[in-house]
């Protein structure tokens, strides 16, 4: 039996649907409430402004990435296994919540608003980072920039995610593992 969504989360995912079609500037309280089908006092009794909506939608993803993460990429797992899981659920979390992407680059684009902490360190990046931390330590990877390692997985991320929403073009099996055979191994032939 599945719960009915509570008020909250009904405002939550309004305002997600309005901010991606009007724009967050555009967006007003009014329209959220109009759209969660609730009174002006319950979108107050959970949020100060449109502003605490947006950042308890970004709070929302970041949970939720980070367990993906510890469910599908235990840091038992060898490190291609690790890679190939980590690569599947980022495409898949971010193609998931890409609305909510573009909200938040579009907002920041408009605002001039500098890089948070949080934005400096994306969902799911600190996770990744101590997994390779850690992988280095143990000498299952070699010494490594692990700024540019991020770098190239998150990279291969947004353009599979950027390609599939603009081109309907959806990741591939055999994709996925050449990305990780790039990542671990390079191009050049053995």
């Amino acid at each position: 039996m599945s719960r009915q969504p509570s008020k909250k989360d009904l405002l939550l995912e309004a305002g997600l649907d309005i901010f991606f079609e009007k724009g967050f500037e555009r967006a007003t309280i009014d329209e959220i409430v109009d759209r969660a089908n609730c009174g002006k006092g319950t979108f107050y009794r959970y949020f100060q402004s449109k502003e605490t909506l947006l950042n308890k939608l970004e709070e929302r993803f970041r949970k939720a990435i980070m367990q993906e993460l510890e469910e599908n990429c235990p840091f038992s797992l060898p490190v291609e296994e690790f890679l190939l899981a980590a690569l599947k659920t980022f495409v898949r979390v971010f193609k998931v919540n890409h609305r909510l992407g573009l909200v938040k680059f579009a907002h920041d684009q408009q605002t001039g608003i500098k890089l948070s902490e949080d934005d400096k360190n994306p969902a799911g990046m600190i996770y990744l980072e101590n997994y390779i931390k850690q992988s280095i330590a143990e000498k299952k990877l070699r010494e490594l920039s692990v700024p540019s390692f991020k770098a190239v997985l998150f990279g291969a991320v947004h353009f599979f995610v950027f390609r599939d929403f603009k081109l309907g073009i959806s990741l591939s099996e055999r994709e996925l593992k050449d990305t990780v055979d790039l990542i671990l191994n390079g191009a050049l032939p053995s």
